[in-house]
């Protein structure tokens, strides 16, 4: 069996990195500019993604999260809330267009790992997961070593 290598606490990378809410970020006469309302409001077929420029003429492209979708889609969000939401940087999957297949590919690197690039994206603020972290306790290991030696012979089947 092959053992699993464990890195040090002080190894993780956080994933998200707010910049503050898009009125912060573009300031005084800043404007917010959707790129493909289209496909994204009308027909629902990908996530908005809109220009954040600022009074200078300056600009930066965000997209917005799924869940922001979501409650854009069902009404319970105004497109006129974007500026209250948070500019967080988060890392997708980097592609390149095919030429010759006219399609989006995945790059890899050099050991065939997907290579993530930082993009921009449009969230809530103050999203906490730390409910969702889980915490083994010695009842938890007792249980699952039970569970592994315990056989219900009525669930097995003779052949």
């Amino acid at each position: 069996m092959e053992t699993l290598v464990f890195k040090q606490a002080s190894e993780k990378k956080s994933t998200l990195k707010s910049f503050g809410t898009v009125t912060n970020v573009i300031g005084v006469n800043g404007k917010v500019v959707p790129t493909n309302p289209t496909r994204a409001l009308e027909e629902q077929a990908c996530n908005l993604k809109v220009e954040l420029t600022k009074a200078d003429g300056t600009f930066l492209e965000a997209t917005c999260s799924r869940n922001v979708m979501k409650d854009i889609w069902s009404k319970t969000l105004a497109l006129s809330e974007l500026k209250t939401l948070d500019v967080i940087q988060t890392f997708a999957d980097k592609t390149v267009l095919n030429p010759e297949t006219n399609l989006y590919e995945k790059v890899l690197d050099e050991q065939g790992n997907v290579v993530k690039e930082p993009t921009l994206t449009l969230g809530y603020s103050g999203t906490d997961s730390s409910a969702l972290t889980l915490e083994i306790t010695a009842e938890d290991v007792a249980n699952a070593e039970t569970a592994k030696r315990t056989v219900n012979w009525e669930n097995l089947i003779a052949l």
